[in-house]
């Protein structure tokens, strides 16, 4: 998983292996005798820097991810009915 604006899933096989809404298989990438397929979500990162903006409220002093990542793994997934979609 790779994180930025958006995230990125990567898989590197010794098979070509392709699934819809995803990207390759490379073959030979990254190296030799193996095959790289990608796929992600394209605004994921962009969401979760404005919900720490959105919380963090006005000013430079921003709730930094981790305390996100913390308080997050305390809920149980869909709590008070939270669904993000992209």
């Amino acid at each position: 998983l790779i994180t930025g604006s958006s995230h990125l899933h990567c898989l590197i096989t010794k098979q070509p292996t392709s699934a819809p809404g995803t990207w390759g298989a490379y073959r030979g990438a990254p190296l030799a005798h193996t095959c790289f397929a990608e796929g992600g979500q394209s605004s994921t990162g962009s969401l979760v820097r404005w919900v720490r903006d959105l919380v963090s409220g006005p000013g430079d002093d921003k709730i930094s991810y981790q305390v996100l990542d913390d308080e997050a793994a305390a809920i149980p997934p869909g709590s008070d009915g939270l669904v993000a979609l992209e």
